[in-house]
């Protein structure tokens, strides 16, 4: 055995002596429990699962998370077009109405002065026609008045009526065209107010 010598006979043989030396032992293993392996194989089965449903969640997170991020980006830029879009358009109205509030009151300042043109020329006409009529009251009470001139005064009255006619006719014209277009101004003038009253409000508004 080990560390002995140890003579071995044969027959016919010479004796020949071997030496033996212990063999180093494997490492004892530590003896381990079935069941408790297995349930630690287990653990570490649900700890791996549990880790990759972990990892799918956080990159489902982080899918929807960039997909937010691109979605809120994209409709704030377009909030911002359509923002844009509608301070310009009520910018262009405000134009509008201005232009044509200051139209509408010139036109109106043109249409008071023909209008007082014309009831100057209608008061003048008035006046020669009370002067024909005058003639012609002295002309038929005078004896030295010819049938021509009375013919002829007559004539000069009724052309004076008819011209005075026209006058009023036009004179009501203009005062119907002038109430109309101040009307107009006056709801020019409310909407200018309105346009005014949205341009000062805040950009949040």
């Amino acid at each position: 055995e080990g560390g002995r010598e140890v003579e071995k006979e044969g027959l016919g043989m010479e004796c020949y002596k071997y030496h033996f030396y212990p063999l180093p032992l494997p490492p004892r293993q530590e003896e381990v429990d079935p069941v408790q392996q297995e349930a630690r194989s287990g653990r570490v089965q649900v700890m791996e699962e549990e880790l990759a449903a972990k990892t799918l969640v956080v990159e489902a997170l982080s899918r929807e998370l960039e997909e937010f991020r691109a979605a809120f980006g994209t409709e704030r830029v377009q909030q911002l077009q359509d923002f844009a879009a509608a301070l310009k358009q009520r910018d262009g109205i405000i134009t509008q109405l201005t232009t044509n509030l200051q139209q509408s009151r010139k036109e109106k300042d043109e249409v008071m002065r023909e209008f007082l043109e014309m009831t100057e020329q209608s008061q003048k006409l008035h006046i020669q026609f009370q002067q024909l009529q005058a003639g012609e009251t002295l002309r038929n009470t005078s004896h030295s008045s010819t049938a021509q001139d009375l013919l002829q005064a007559k004539q000069q009255l009724v052309q004076y009526q008819q011209q005075l006619e026209e006058m009023d006719n036009q004179v009501r014209g203009h005062q119907e065209m002038s109430e109309e277009q101040l009307l107009q101004i006056s709801q020019l003038q409310h909407r200018l107010n309105e346009a005014e009253m949205v341009r000062r409000l805040p950009s949040w508004c």
